[in-house]
């Protein structure tokens, strides 16, 4: 074989950069390689890109972890705290099972006697008896 059969022409190669995507520089760096024989070479021509802040991936077109699209996108900021509460899919916490407030931090178990209301403050239960005539 000669090196002609081994060699795959790659033209066209774009990656796609979202409008979040800024360029580090203007300067494009163009690197070329030789094949052992030197009936081949390969030349690359790049730039380094940089996503805004909190967005990350091929085109900057995902959040960064932990951040959320709400609003807008990857602007809700939201990191899951094991035993008091979970991120949904718009960054928002919901508490787990018998936590309250918006940060999830008032702990409240109802029981038979006591109930919890939204707050997380614990009350009696009204108890009322029923009079049958």
């Amino acid at each position: 074989y000669k090196s002609d059969d081994y060699i795959r022409t790659m033209t066209d190669l774009v990656v796609p950069f979202s409008s979040v995507a800024k360029k580090s520089g203007d300067s494009w760096t163009v690197k070329s390689y030789n094949s052992t024989d030197r009936e081949a070479t390969l030349t690359i021509k790049y730039r380094i890109v940089s996503c805004d802040n909190h967005f990350t991936g091929l085109g900057c077109n995902s959040c960064e972890d932990n951040y959320y699209n709400y609003t807008a996108p990857c602007n809700r900021y939201c990191k899951p705290k094991p035993g008091y509460y979970s991120c949904n899919s718009s960054g928002e916490k919901v508490c787990v099972s018998n936590h309250y407030r918006e940060d999830c931090s008032k702990f409240c178990q109802e029981t038979s006697n006591y109930r919890c209301d939204e707050s997380g403050t614990r009350s009696v239960k009204s108890t009322s008896t029923r009079t049958e005539m």
